[in-house]
């Protein structure tokens, strides 16, 4: 509804996936202010009561492309597919920090955090210990160690064809892999 000539009240109706979402004011012709914001679950199920914060309200904490969330132990885990990173935020205050890659350093690179690189990290899961990543682009699964900040590719190989073949390491192939789920044993 509009509250004044500048200024309009929005409702969203959330799914019960947090996550980043934006609200887009159009007349038809022009489209204006895009607004950008993330879905803070807390601990609560109630979807109503979920806290919504505004996406990149902290110096380094923007999105370019988030493409999926998880959230576990306090934190919420984003895979920013065009950046080629990995995103960690802080459910109690919102700061965000960059998990694993560089902004925009593309590549299929093991390594300590920022030395890592990603193609396109698309799926996300965490435990208590690590993070699991799909990367679609290099078709392989990524292991982030929550205690040193290690990535590492626990299967598939960047340098294979891409494809659907069982194996262990890097002899399994995969065809763009964008969702991942495990139980702690498996994934």
């Amino acid at each position: 509804r509009f509250i004044s000539s500048t200024s309009l009240e929005a409702t969203v109706v959330l799914s019960t996936t947090p996550g980043a979402d934006s609200v887009t004011v159009s007349n038809g012709a022009a489209i204006s202010n895009d607004q950008q914001f993330l879905i803070l679950p807390t601990t609560t199920l109630d979807v109503a009561e979920l806290q919504v914060g505004r996406l990149g309200s902290q110096a380094g904490s923007r999105f370019y492309d988030p493409f999926q969330v998880w959230v576990n132990a306090g934190y919420a885990y984003v895979t920013d597919y065009a950046d080629s990173v990995v995103k960690r935020v802080s459910l109690s205050n919102g700061s965000t920090t960059t998990l694993a890659g560089t902004a925009g350093g593309f590549g299929a690179v093991d390594g300590i955090r920022t030395a890592a690189r990603f193609g396109q990290p698309a799926g996300v899961w965490a435990d208590d210990n690590n993070v699991y990543v799909t990367d679609a682009y290099f078709d392989t699964i990524r292991q982030i160690s929550l205690s040193t900040g290690r990535v590492t590719t626990l299967a598939g190989n960047p340098d294979s064809l891409l494809g659907s073949v069982d194996g262990t390491g890097s002899a399994a192939q995969f065809q763009s892999p964008n969702g991942i789920w495990g139980d702690g044993t498996t994934l």
